[in-house]
């Protein structure tokens, strides 16, 4: 559907919430300004929005309280996921410098989306391998193993790692924020001697 021209300031207000902040207390105390600043009918959209996510966030997300914080990221993902407005692309080379090494915040890719996973212990620790790295196909097969990390044969991928895949994804685009997406991963189907992007 065509984007309106609130749902495109939604959009940018969303983003620079997280942008200043990733403290969800205080992203949820902006949800009241963000609606002032648009209007009524954003204030509705904004509403229905929290309704929708608190019915149908991800389960691991159910185990804990409901966070308004949380659900501005999902927001935010669901735009930038769906590539509806410019998003920033990285190469496999240019990510591996997000590796949460000398002060460097912390990225990984998964599905060819690109996630800042800065704020999470688990990618300081256990995750830790897959730093500025893609974990498509780790996550797939359910794997820690390095030869595992940073592998392109996405396409390759059975229905039930695919499955696999998604359901992780599923969470993290309820979790953290989509900083961009892996160039290879978007220009996998294009023929080597096309120069068209997409």
């Amino acid at each position: 559907p065509a984007l309106t021209h609130h749902t495109i300031q939604i959009y940018y207000l969303v983003h620079g919430f997280l942008t200043i902040s990733e403290n969800s207390t205080f992203m949820s105390s902006k949800i009241a300004k963000t609606a002032t600043i648009l209007g009524s009918g954003s204030a509705g959209f904004l509403t229905a929005f929290i309704a929708y996510d608190y019915t149908t966030c991800h389960p691991m997300r159910k185990t804990q309280p409901y966070d308004f914080g949380i659900a501005l990221i999902r927001l935010h993902n669901i735009f930038a996921n769906r590539i509806v407005l410019p998003q920033r692309t990285m190469s496999l080379s240019e990510l591996s410098q997000y590796d949460g090494k000398e002060g460097r915040p912390t990225y990984f890719a998964a599905d060819g989306a690109i996630y800042d996973v800065s704020s999470s212990e688990m990618f300081s620790s256990t995750y830790g391998l897959w730093a500025g790295k893609d974990a498509s196909i780790a996550l797939a097969k359910m794997s820690l193993d390095k030869k595992d990390i940073n592998r392109v044969d996405w396409d390759k991928l059975s229905e039930t790692e695919l499955e696999s895949l998604h359901s992780w994804t599923d969470y993290f685009c309820q979790k953290y924020l989509i900083k961009g997406h892996v160039k290879e991963f978007l220009e996998r189907d294009l023929p080597a001697s096309s120069g068209t992007k997409r």
